[in-house]
């Protein structure tokens, strides 16, 4: 059976790819103790324009996994052709993680810490995605005997349900738990099925009424200093981050079809840029330091520059010796 393409989803890596960044590199202007003024305000509409980052991502994986015409035969195969590259490489990035805050004094030499960080995706601020991605992979098999059992309409509907538990139902690290991100993930499983017959009618109208009250409630924060409710908050990224996936899905049907090898290289090394991009805002935070650079847009801009400069080309001329390792590892297994 001939693979089927889909080339926009070289395009939605991309983006996500350049959103996460973006929060990375905007998360100390707006989180800075001062009154809101304009620059602080672009600073925040950029930050939580990106917020969807970690759902596309998790669209992109139900939208990839999903396949009807070829459900899984071997639990077995399944798990070894996926999981030894996400598991190894997570490892690996979290061990390189945690030495560096090692030499910095910031993190105990105790393999039990590594351990438990490595569980709970607590390296680093950016690791939590993976612990989802690899609980997502794990439970994917049952996601696809419930498909076939009740229907994928029945699934879409209980991953809401479950997503939605979220906002009522309190518990430990939530946030690094799959329930909270399963909804992006039935989405992208949804739009590989019925990516014909759904119409985006009023989607990127939606999208962007949806984008206006969830910044709105961080506006408000800014100038009244007042907490609105935690459920309120949530449950606006819940909707503005759904209907962004979706529209951010449509729209980059409409994009360019670029069939070239460097675009799916540059694609595929989307995952080690995603790795990789903190050592570059380090590097950068160090130069601010040294030069006592205190404007924030400079700061920012020097930030992006060494990411693009520096962390995309080696992600990209690293990728297919990571490709060919991870091709031997799966042989062997």
């Amino acid at each position: 059976m001939k693979k089927k393409h889909f080339y926009n989803i070289h395009w939605m890596r991309l983006i996500a790819c350049l959103a996460v960044v973006i929060i990375h590199i905007t998360a100390t202007p707006i989180s800075l103790p001062i009154a809101l003024t304009p620059l602080k305000a672009l600073f925040y509409v950029v930050n939580k324009l990106a917020t969807p980052a970690v759902p596309i991502f998790i669209f992109i994986s139900g939208f990839l996994l999903y396949n009807p015409e070829r459900p899984i035969h071997s639990l077995g195969d399944f798990y070894r052709k996926r999981l030894p590259k996400l598991i190894i490489f997570y490892a690996l990035w979290s061990f390189i993680y945690w030495m560096i805050y090692v030499v910095r004094g910031n993190y105990p030499l105790s393999l039990i810490f590594y351990i438990k960080n490595l569980f709970t995706g607590e390296t680093l601020y950016h690791l939590y995605f993976m612990v989802i991605i690899i609980q997502l992979y794990l439970l994917y098999p049952l996601f696809e005997k419930i498909i076939i059992s009740l229907g994928l309409n029945t699934f879409v509907f209980l991953s809401g349900l479950i997503t939605a538990s979220t906002l009522v139902i309190r518990y430990p690290m939530a946030d690094r738990l799959f329930p909270t991100y399963l909804l992006f993930f039935a989405l992208g499983v949804l739009l590989r099925a019925k990516r014909k017959v759904i119409k985006p009618k009023y989607l990127g109208l939606l999208t962007g009424i949806s984008f206006i009250a969830y910044i709105s409630q961080f506006f408000y924060v800014e100038i009244y200093g007042d907490f609105l409710p935690a459920l309120l908050t949530q449950m606006s990224y819940i909707i503005f981050c759904s209907l962004a996936c979706v529209n951010l899905f449509y729209f980059t049907k409409s994009l360019p079809i670029v069939i070239s090898p460097w675009f799916f290289r540059l694609s595929r090394s989307t995952m080690e840029i995603y790795y990789a991009h903190p050592i570059g805002l380090m590097i950068s935070a160090y130069f601010i330091k040294r030069l006592q650079i205190q404007s924030i847009s400079l700061s920012a801009l020097l930030s992006l520059a060494i990411v693009v400069i520096m962390i995309v080309p080696l992600s990209y001329i690293l990728e297919p010796y990571i490709d060919l390792f991870t091709k031997r590892l799966l042989s062997k297994a």
